[in-house]
């Protein structure tokens, strides 16, 4: 489990979730994930376009797709509607949770990117 820095008092439930995700059984193909992460809903009071926060965008089976200091859609011209009601607007918290094979046998296969 990987907590971020700047996360230090972080919920206990949350770092359980972030697990839990790797024990799992993905209902449509029965495998399991090697990284598990924590993304919630952003309150009304908290300012989705504080570049603070970091936002995720999720697919339809719930995995991170996309991370962004910016509101996700980011409407670069004109007024935009960034009220946590109106979209379902995500907070990354910062955790992460990964396999020992995921850590010792994938990531020294995979190859160097440009990411």
């Amino acid at each position: 489990v990987n907590v971020q820095g700047d996360e230090p008092l972080i919920n206990p439930d949350h770092v359980d979730r972030a697990v839990s995700v790797l024990t799992e059984t993905n209902r449509e193909n029965g495998t399991t994930a090697d990284v598990g992460t924590i993304a919630v809903r952003f309150t009304a009071e908290e300012d989705v376009t504080n570049p603070d926060a970091v936002k995720c965008v999720v697919n339809v089976r719930n995995e991170a797709m996309y991370f962004s200091r910016a509101p996700i859609p980011f409407k670069r011209f004109g007024n935009q509607d960034l009220k946590p009601g109106r979209a379902r607007y995500l907070r990354h918290l910062g955790i992460y949770a990964f396999t020992r094979k995921f850590l010792t046998e994938k990531v020294p296969q995979m190859a160097p990117s440009d990411l």
